[in-house]
């Protein structure tokens, strides 16, 4: 199917309840379905045909609601995707760590806080001859 830039390619998701075992093979080997030589085989379908629930029309190009681009052009072709990917254009900037808080920095200050402790021993003994 040739499609022209800017035209929109509608498609619809429908409810169909009770589908015969038989009939459900059938649409998932071809998922193309002829109206209404394919719904004969279902319940509730007599001649003047079958109601159906649509549960929802869009775009199958630019993945839009029929409600948000119907009277706008498609943009699919213009924006290459660009539509449906979240997030931001660039890259962020990078932040700096502020003064004292890189890796090799906290690494630095951690060893000299443990070079300085005394061990309990030592402790002990400036108690004992500060009292003599």
């Amino acid at each position: 199917m040739t499609t022209r830039p800017g035209r929109h390619t509608w498609g619809i998701a429908l409810t169909i309840e009770n589908i015969p075992p038989a009939t459900m093979r059938k649409f998932v080997a071809n998922p193309f379905i002829t109206l209404p030589d394919d719904l004969r085989d279902l319940d509730g379908f007599n001649d003047g045909g079958i109601v159906l629930e649509v549960l929802d029309a869009l775009c199958v190009r630019c993945r839009k609601s029929y409600e948000d681009v119907a009277f706008s052009p498609c943009l699919a072709n213009e924006q290459n995707g660009k539509h449906l990917r979240g997030g931001m254009d660039n890259r962020a900037a990078r932040l700096v760590p502020a003064p004292g808080q890189r890796a090799d920095e906290v690494a630095a200050r951690q060893q000299r806080e443990l070079a300085r402790r005394e061990n309990a021993a030592l402790i002990q003994a400036s108690r004992l001859s500060g009292l003599s």
